[in-house]
């Protein structure tokens, strides 16, 4: 791959929530679409506080409650809509089937993330 640039993130969400005081200058919410990881940033401090997917901390659960490594696969358009609420466009890509028929169609997920719990469920 000489000569050729790799995107080895494709972060395509990045949300600067000020509202949330962290440490100092608010939270940033970052999603990265090749690695499948949506991440929890103190912007101060620069600590990561949570991940969930593929290179994340939390436990995870699809909607039918059962543990999956990954809640959605190749994820864009993650929003933060309440407190601990987001909004994701779910690519899916075929490797997951958390789709209520059984498939793996591109869809809108719901997350919401219990931070004390640790976990993260589609909703």
């Amino acid at each position: 791959f000489e000569g050729h640039c790799q995107d080895v993130f494709h972060g395509n969400s990045l949300w600067w929530d000020t509202r949330e005081a962290g440490e100092g200058d608010g939270i940033v919410y970052y999603n990265s679409r090749h690695l499948d990881t949506f991440w929890k940033l103190d912007k101060r401090s620069k600590k990561v506080l949570w991940g969930l997917g593929r290179h994340g901390n939390m436990v995870c659960y699809d909607i039918n409650g059962k543990q999956v490594e990954m809640p959605m696969s190749h994820a864009h358009a993650v929003v933060l809509i309440r407190p601990n609420e987001f909004l994701a466009f779910d690519n899916s890509n075929g490797q997951q089937k958390s789709h209520p028929s059984g498939a793996s169609p591109s869809h809108i997920v719901l997350l919401e993330v219990d931070e004390n719990a640790m976990t993260a469920r589609l909703t």
